[in-house]
């Protein structure tokens, strides 16, 4: 435990809370850390690659405890239902029919759906339902992604208390606003 306290102050240390010796001031002003995390974009998918956006959804929902119940070979499974709307979410789709039309000719909605392909108003009944799971999933995304976003560039701030504040304040904005339009999407859709 004390060692994971002295690398999370060294992280913070770098991340410009420490005057620190010429080595690490050189090191802070070659790395350029950004201060800020900033939002997510509308389309994850310009953050990290299509593959491992679909794995970070798949992942995602594995956090998750599920009921054990048999399920009819005709109904669609709650796992892939969630998997499907919390990579679309985070890929900037956001309407049920949206999603229900391009399941079949996109090739990873076809692949997450493996031959189940939910109509807008099961997606729509199924967000519904689920609001907190989907909240969850899309929580875990979007962390991963941002930290991948560190890693690129070198850094590591988990443990710092800034970051943390701000990341899941961003976080939970970001979910917010996804759930919102997809909301609003299936509203005018519907009309």
């Amino acid at each position: 435990m004390l060692q994971n306290d002295n690398k999370a102050r060294k992280r913070c240390e770098l991340a410009g809370t420490h005057r620190g010796s010429a080595k690490e001031r050189n090191m802070k002003t070659n790395i350029q850390i950004p201060l800020r995390i900033g939002n997510p974009p509308a389309d994850l998918r310009e953050w990290v690659d299509e593959q491992l956006l679909v794995k970070l959804a798949l992942d995602a929902v594995q956090t998750l405890d599920w009921p054990a119940a048999a399920t009819d070979r005709n109904e669609l499974r709650p796992q892939m239902m969630l998997t499907l709307l919390s990579y679309c979410y985070a890929a900037g789709i956001y309407g049920s029919a949206d999603i229900a039309a391009t399941l079949r000719s996109d090739r990873v909605l076809h692949y997450i759906c493996a031959r189940a392909y939910p109509d807008g108003r099961e997606l729509r009944h199924f967000r519904r339902q689920n609001r907190e799971r989907l909240q969850h999933c899309l929580a875990y995304i979007f962390k991963e992604a941002w930290e991948l976003r560190f890693e690129e560039a070198g850094i590591d701030p988990l443990g710092c208390a800034w970051f943390e504040t701000e990341l899941n304040q961003n976080v939970a904005a970001a979910i917010q606003e996804r759930i919102e339009l997809a909301m609003l999407m299936d509203g005018v859709e519907s009309d």
